[in-house]
């Protein structure tokens, strides 16, 4: 093969060159090359490797070829091992805005099945409670076992409750109780999933068939202002978050 290596040379020279500052900055940059980049750099790599086929059948240019060689070793480096190094970025609040509503959009069937599933447990329980009052001791589980009042008798008793020390109000006990369950079965939920998700919609349902009962049978008493001041607070993030 008869090569010109001064007009080779002149003319892949950029493209050399163009590939070294791309590992450089892959090498350099917190943050990964974007996909075109990638692309451009394996378009590189590609002709790097062909260049250095042509320059093999060539006797001369010993410092050339050894140049050469190591640019593709090192483009081979780069292409087997960064995808297995993780690096650093920093995310601000500006970059959660824009990434969460895409995941969200993105896994939204999974959302309407949880969304439906929780319905169902909500209308199953709220049903049990209007066909039968007494079911509500087998559906309230014994951690929420202040909820066996009436619903007369759990507003009265929260109006009638005279105001003390707030450390000895049991309004705060309550409060961070509440949280720390929501927590612990909004793990439970995503742990679960390892069930093929099986595990994770009998505990969404449950979590449905409770709602339903108390919000039915607080509602079938009239006191729906009383359930709403007392769940929407925080049910309106802890719902949706299951």
């Amino acid at each position: 093969m008869i090569l010109d290596i001064e007009k080779f040379i002149e003319a892949e020279q950029p493209y050399w060159d163009e590939l070294e500052q791309l590992l450089d900055k892959a090498d350099n940059s917190v943050a990964q090359l974007s996909l075109r980049e990638l692309q451009h750099l394996y378009y590189l790599y590609s002709r790097l490797s062909g260049d250095l086929v042509k320059l093999s059948t060539f006797s001369g240019e010993q410092e050339l070829r050894h140049y050469l060689e190591n640019l593709v070793a090192r483009t081979y480096a780069y292409v087997h091992t960064e995808p297995r190094r993780f690096k650093l970025r920093k995310i601000n609040c500006g970059d959660i805005a824009k990434i969460f509503p895409r995941v969200f959009r993105r896994n939204i069937a999974a959302f309407y099945i949880a969304l439906a599933v929780t319905l169902a447990g909500a209308i199953f329980g709220g049903a049990a409670i209007a066909l039968d009052p007494q079911a509500k001791s087998a559906i309230i589980p014994v951690q929420f076992s202040h909820l066996n009042q009436s619903p007369a008798q759990r507003v009265a008793n929260e109006e009638h409750k005279q105001a003390g020390d707030v450390n000895k109000d049991p309004h705060a006990t309550f409060a961070a109780y509440l949280m720390s369950n929501n927590i612990r079965v909004s793990l439970a939920c995503l742990a679960l999933g390892i069930t093929f998700g099986i595990g994770s919609m009998l505990m969404i349902f449950y979590n449905g068939l409770i709602l339903g009962a108390v919000a039915t049978e607080y509602c079938l008493a009239g006191k729906t202002v009383f359930l709403l001041g007392w769940l929407l607070p925080h049910g309106v993030i802890e719902i949706p978050a299951f």
